[in-house]
Order: C-alpha cells, then structure tokens, then sequence
C-alpha cells in the first residue's frame, strides 16, 4: 500500500491537508532534505501534533503544527464562502446544500453556525451593548453595514427595539427587512460625500461591527456617524485591528480623523481595547466613542 504523503513548505505557507494522509514532512526550503523531519500518524487521530523541536538551530522557530487547527489559520477559503452564504438565503435553515469534496467537514462546519464560533465581533459588541443604556428598549440605534442582520438579531435578544439598519448591498438590504429585526432600511452608501438619510441628532448610538473592512464602509464615513448622533450618544465599531494597516482606506486615515474629532471637541475616546479571536485567529478592535 503507498503511503499517501502531505508536504508543508514552512515559508511560503504552501498548505496541502487531506483527510486520507498518513504521512506528514515538514520542510523549510525547497527540497525535503533540509533536515529531517517526518511524523507517521493515523489519519483518524484528531488533533495531531507533530513537535520538530529537534530540527538545526537555524529553523528553531518551527517548533510545531496542529494540523486540525492550522488548516484554519492559513486557509481562508471556508472565510470567503461565508462571506457570499451569509446573504444567498434569508431562512438558511429551509436550505438544502450539496458540500462537494466535503473533505474534513470544515465547510459543513460552516454552514452548521461555526462562523458564530470562529467569528467574535458581534460578542465582543454585545458586551458594550449590554450596559450601555438603562432602558434599551427607549434607545434608537443605526446599524451601519447591516448585512444580513447579525447585528441587529443581537441587539433585538437586548432588549433594542428601535433599531434602523444602513445597508448599501441591495441583496442584504433585502434580506434585513424580510427578517425583521429593524424598523427602518437605508439601502444606501455612505461617505464620500454621501451623507446619511437621516436629520442631525437621530440617533442614541451608531454600531459599526465588522462594517470597516476592504470595499465597504469607508473612513470618511465617521463624520456622518457623529453628526446624526445626540450629543451624549455612542459611536461603537468593532473591526479586525490588522485593517488599521493592511486596508487603504484605513491605513493612516482612520486614526488621524478620530484624533481630529477629538481636538475639535466633537467626540471622547472611552474605549479602545484588541482583543483576540475577532474572525478565526485574527485580533479585534473594540473602541467606543461618545459624541460631545
């Protein structure tokens, strides 16, 4: 019988896993004679744990792999699906889906409600929200890239009542109303000169979670979240804190308005806190703003 083999190149984080493999070689550069590193394992057992702490000095940093878990670190393959399936289906739960090449089940863990496990933006939002307003129920809230309404499914197991939502994707716009969690749909941008359809002081709290990211709601949105709150009222936004640098619209842009804001008078900074797990083994970024 061939002994079916996996090979890992550490560097470039080339990453192959098959659930039928039997044997794991661990290599640094391109050839597998680097230094001699290779773990037989039963493909049944789960998590395995292959230590090469006894490789030359010059790879000491590779210390050891959990392949069950390391899949999901290097692989953002099940993070995009989820992306798309999140808005494909208002009632996900009367869907019936076909996983092709189903492999280790990491997809079917998916659609299943893991992205709630993998993803903590909307908890670590909650945490915030919780004690925030004495009577929650009397608070109006903006839910700013709603999606398909995570967000305001949170807030409505609060105790938010009064909740709109500002969605600019018309299929998730969609999808917010026919779940009913909010009262008023803005399908519309915002920033860039596009103003909120909403009066100046509207609004006890404006809720970013997960909306700052790569082609959705932009940095010069901010100043539209403060206009259309009261004065006492909250900003809380809730992003992966790699975006800071990674995403343009972010990078040098977002923290720099956010001070400007504050010289002017025009918000207080009460929270500011990374904490990890946001999505997968990405950290967040919680920070809370009061509106002066």
């Amino acid at each position: 019988m061939t002994t079916a083999v996996a090979r890992i190149r550490i560097l470039n984080v080339n990453y192959c896993f098959c659930p039928h493999v039997q044997r794991l070689e661990l290599s640094i550069d391109r050839t597998l004679d680097y230094f001699d590193a290779a773990a037989e394992f039963d493909s049944q057992s789960s998590p395995a744990i292959f230590d090469i702490s006894s490789e030359p000095p010059r790879t000491k940093p590779l210390v050891a792999l959990k392949v069950h878990g390391t899949s999901r670190q290097l692989y953002r393959g099940t993070e995009m699906f989820a992306e798309v399936m999140r808005g494909l289906f208002p009632d996900p739960s009367s869907v019936r889906v076909l996983d092709v090449g189903a492999g280790t089940g990491l997809t079917g863990e998916m659609v299943h409600g893991t992205s709630r496990q993998l993803y903590r933006g909307t908890e670590m939002f909650a945490e915030v929200m919780r004690g925030l307003f004495p009577d929650p129920s009397s608070v109006r809230v903006l839910d700013v890239g709603a999606g398909t309404g995570l967000t305001g499914e949170m807030l409505q197991s609060l105790g938010y009542r009064n909740v709109d939502a500002l969605e600019p994707v018309e299929k998730f716009a969609e999808t917010c109303r026919q779940r009913g969690f909010y009262q008023r749909i803005l399908n519309q941008p915002v920033g860039m000169d596009k103003p909120v359809d909403a009066p100046d002081d509207t609004y006890d709290a404006v809720c970013v979670v997960g909306a700052f990211g790569p082609g959705a709601i932009p940095t010069s949105a901010v100043p539209e979240f403060v206009r259309v709150v009261k004065p006492g009222g909250y900003i809380l936004n809730c992003m992966r804190e790699e975006y800071l640098r990674t995403v343009d619209n972010f990078r040098d842009k977002l923290v720099p308005l956010l001070q400007d804001l504050e010289k002017q008078g025009r918000i207080q900074q009460l929270e500011w806190t990374i904490y990890p797990g946001h999505f997968n083994d990405k950290d967040g970024l919680r920070m809370l703003y009061r509106v002066l």
